[in-house]
């Protein structure tokens, strides 16, 4: 099965910012299928974040699900980027939800899955707290929590599953309150009301403390192929999961001396990261 793009399908038209909604090719109207916001890096578009975490392999775990792709429309010096610190002038917050609950309006919704890399991993942590119930899971993917994000129990527990490469010299696993690494001329990169970025540790324990899971970072398990990146690169087994107990769940992949630059591996029909990640996402929602 294969995705297709129906261009008269689109959302977003009352902010000059339409986006195609991206269907499975055996779409029924009579079920219902998720919806997945796919937010791109600095710099990319969304087409970026399709090759990145091969979305086309979302029908392998089950029938697909529908699938939103902006790309932004900010611009720093030529380069594009989601505004995550801050909602004055462009509102990406308020077009994301917006374009999100057109989708809703037009075509019966299970639930909403959230996957950001890099800068918009950045922003789907900060769409997470500034709209609690919006997402049922969110797979992120080398970015990071804001040094004074809440911790506070929501009012809606969120599965998440946070990657990151622990090689990253641009989000440093070990966090930056002054996030002076990250690339551009860009404020406030911790997000709204943070000047920096805490740890990849840290992040998924923000996570957990507003799911209400006092329990601790379980043990790495088994590790595997996701990364085409990474060492051992292609087929090599880089990565391992840690998990909070209880559900939803709250995980962290470190993916051993991998760099910012992450793309999933699709190296072996039985360790494809894609089908990885979404299979996660179909099991972890509700």
């Amino acid at each position: 099965m294969t995705y297709y793009t129906t261009p008269s399908l689109t959302v977003g038209a009352s902010f000059g910012r339409s986006v195609d909604l991206i269907l499975p090719n055996a779409w029924n109207p009579n079920r219902s299928y998720p919806l997945c916001l796919m937010l791109h890096s600095y710099g990319a578009t969304g087409n970026d974040i399709h090759t990145r975490t091969l979305y086309g392999e979302a029908p392998q775990i089950d029938d697909g699900c529908i699938v939103l792709a902006p790309t932004t429309s900010n611009n720093d010096a030529g380069v594009g980027y989601w505004k995550y610190w801050a909602t004055g002038g462009v509102d990406d917050f308020d077009y994301l939800s917006s374009i999100v609950a057109e989708a809703r309006a037009r075509f019966s919704v299970s639930s909403v899955w959230g996957i950001g890399y890099s800068n918009g991993g950045f922003m789907t942590i900060q769409m997470s707290l500034q709209y609690p119930t919006l997402y049922d899971a969110m797979v992120t993917i080398a970015c990071a929590g804001g040094t004074n994000d809440s911790t506070a129990v929501a009012v809606k527990a969120i599965a998440h599953w946070h990657c990151h490469g622990d090689a990253d010299t641009t989000v440093l696993p070990a966090g930056d309150a002054a996030a002076a690494t990250l690339p551009g001329s860009l404020a406030g990169h911790g997000g709204i009301g943070s000047a920096g970025y805490v740890s990849t540790a840290t992040t998924v324990a923000q996570f957990a403390a507003r799911n209400g899971n006092v329990s601790s970072l379980g043990a790495p398990g088994t590790a595997f192929d996701l990364w085409t990146a990474g060492t051992p690169a292609g087929t090599g087994a880089e990565s391992a999961e840690e998990s909070y107990t209880g559900t939803p769940t709250v995980s962290r992949v470190l993916a051993a001396a991998a760099n910012h630059t992450l793309t999933v591996s699709s190296a072996s029909a039985t360790s494809k990261g894609g089908t990885r990640i979404f299979s996660w996402l179909r099991g972890a929602a509700p």
